[in-house]
């Protein structure tokens, strides 16, 4: 999923290239609900994680790449605490006129890169809108950490911390059957 988002993917199709299960994403990007928020079926929308982060609208509606431009300055301005990539684009999420143009509102992938030049360490401040507990959260944590180990590779860094923040974390209602039986593990 990270290197999907890393790349771009906006479509169904574009997540199973890099990998992603089919039976997972497609459930939402169905007709009816990419018709909803006013998509073509299969399209996750232009405020998905690897559209916004690869080509998010600038002040002039050009393409922004948000990941290139935090290596950029992370590289040319390595002290800096604004290397931040964030996957929350209001106007296609909260809308002026009260639609959104998104089916999944983003719950994760607002990051926050700290480099440490004298010591060539990385820290990776992962804040997470919304994520439920006994499934998602475990896939969260793993794709933050190795989103934190590419970049500190690519900066010549050594990743050395994920700090993982959650803003909302649940449990789903058809979830505790198999929560209970865990806890009982």
């Amino acid at each position: 999923e990270i290197v999907a988002f890393l790349n771009g993917a906006q479509t169904l199709e574009d997540m199973v290239k890099y990998g992603c299960p089919r039976i997972f994403w497609e459930r939402w990007v169905t007709a009816k609900k990419c018709a909803d928020f006013g998509l073509e079926p299969g399209d996750l929308g232009l405020a998905s994680y690897g559209s916004i982060w690869r080509r998010m609208p600038d002040r002039s509606g050009k393409p922004f790449d948000q990941i290139a431009n935090v290596l950029d300055l992370a590289r040319r301005f390595p002290n800096t605490r604004t290397l931040r990539i964030t996957p929350w684009y209001p106007p296609e999420i909260i809308g002026s006129d009260g639609t959104r143009k998104v089916v999944v509102a983003p719950c994760h992938g607002d990051v926050h890169f700290h480099l440490y030049p004298e010591s060539q360490e990385m820290v990776l401040m992962h804040y997470q809108r919304s994520g439920d507990i006994p499934v998602g959260v475990q896939f969260n944590i793993v794709e933050y950490a190795a989103l934190g180990m590419m970049f500190a590779k690519v900066l010549g860094y050594t990743f050395v911390e994920l700090v993982h923040y959650i803003s909302d974390a649940h449990i789903y209602g058809q979830q505790i059957p198999f929560v209970e039986k865990l806890l009982d593990r």
